[in-house]
């Protein structure tokens, strides 16, 4: 008995829009009823180096189920946004949406045909093997290494390895032989290589996976991109940091990345995905909430935090009405830094959100400020924190602070960040 499928070809992370460059992906609309193994057996008809399925859910806009030809994946970069783009097409969910995945539910955006995606927070272990005995196995020198290759996991641990230079990234040619003493959490074998590129912000990369007697090279890797990132946090980079990767040039498949690390997801996101999705809208009051220090607002007006939101599709009257109240209030302020000088933000957009709640009646869910602990104003923190919104690294004793506070204990604990 055959059954009608209906699925889509998209290619992601496309160079200018080319046709026939970036990585290949196949999406099947709906998998309800498939097994796991159909899934499998499809995944290895298509031959692709990702198959993903959508199914419903009750926690995101839908459910993603990631295969290669030989294994399910729990996230990968370049599915994400693919999908995204075919639950917009099914209008499943708009301009930004949530996807659940194996590891939690992430959050995707739009602007255009651009997707971009939320990765998790971003843990590291140093390289057990030799520095020798990796270069070999690459194909390159000793010299051609730079400090310090890590793995690295916002999603899937990979092997993050910085080069000397482009020429190092270009010439990196894998030994099949020796490639699977590279061992990660999940026994997989992956190493993704970079080095900078001409250009400003410019990133050369290449991402090599064993597949039978052959190592081969991916296209273009979200997951590696988001490592990347998670790569820069563990170097203790300044944030932000911004790159325009370049991927896939060696097999005729050239591809772009962006990546833009200016705040640190440290704990699941479900709960605000839900209240997103329930409410229309879910975010936090601003740490000083009387929006009536903005010209051209009076009484008790609450200040909520932009900085991170968590919304729905039913929140679309709200966002043109909040683009309309922007332009008619004086959205500068005046504020004491830490020298206790005066100081002037010319522009932000909360005096025009708060007007906009008070205008459609929306009554967003508020979460604790933990969901977006911005240290520069708040000293005070109990519970796990969700959010760091900071340029600066996330301090260990805030991580260890988190890591506690993620157990069963029933204490209601504070700690001073300050």
């Amino acid at each position: 008995m055959s059954v009608a499928l209906s699925f889509r070809l998209v290619n992601v992370f496309t160079r200018d829009g080319q046709a026939l460059s970036g990585n290949p992906l196949c999406v099947f609309e709906d998998g309800t009823g498939l097994s796991d193994a159909a899934m499998q057996a499809l995944a290895r008809q298509f031959n692709l180096s990702e198959t993903t399925f959508l199914l419903p859910s009750n926690k995101a806009s839908a459910r993603v189920r990631i295969f290669t030809p030989n294994y399910e994946l729990a996230f990968a970069g370049h599915p994400t946004l693919g999908s995204a783009h075919v639950c917009r097409a099914l209008k499943l969910g708009g301009d930004a949406l949530s996807l659940e995945m194996q590891v939690g539910v992430i959050a995707v955006a739009a602007q255009g045909s651009r997707w971009t995606l939320l990765a998790q927070s971003p843990s590291w272990r140093e390289v057990e093997l030799p520095r020798p005995h990796l270069a070999q196995l690459l194909g390159l020198t000793e010299n051609d290494l730079l400090d310090r290759p890590l793995w690295v996991k916002a999603g899937n641990e990979q092997l993050i390895v910085p080069l000397a230079s482009a020429a190092a990234v270009r010439k990196a040619s894998p030994d099949r032989r020796i490639f699977d003493t590279l061992v990660s959490a999940d026994g997989k074998a992956m190493a993704y290589v970079f080095a900078p590129a001409d250009t400003p912000e410019g990133v050369l990369a290449r991402f090599f996976f064993p597949q039978g007697a052959a190592v081969l090279e991916d296209p273009a890797t979200g997951s590696a991109c988001a490592n990347l990132g998670g790569w820069w946090l563990a170097m203790g980079r300044d944030l932000p940091c911004k790159a325009l990767i370049s991927q896939g040039e060696q097999i005729g498949r050239p591809s772009t990345l962006y990546l833009d690390v200016d705040t640190v997801v440290m704990d699941r996101l479900d709960f605000g995905f839900t209240k997103g999705m329930r409410f229309g809208i879910a975010c936090c009051i601003c740490e000083c909430p009387w929006a009536r220090r903005y010209g051209g607002l009076s009484g008790d007006l609450i200040e909520y935090n932009t900085g991170v939101l968590f919304f729905s599709h039913r929140a679309k009257p709200f966002f043109d009405a909040w683009k309309g109240c922007v332009a008619k209030v004086d959205s500068s302020i005046s504020f004491r830094d830490q020298k206790n000088e005066i100081q002037r933000m010319p522009y932000n957009d909360q005096a025009g959100f708060a007007l906009a709640v008070e205008q459609i009646g929306i009554c967003p869910y508020v979460l604790p400020l933990n969901w977006n602990f911005r240290p520069e104003w708040q000293k005070v923190l109990c519970g796990p924190m969700k959010i760091w919104h900071d340029y600066r690294p996330v301090p260990p004793n805030l991580e260890a602070w988190t890591e506690r506070q993620r157990g069963e204990q029933k204490l209601i604990e504070f700690t001073y960040t300050g």
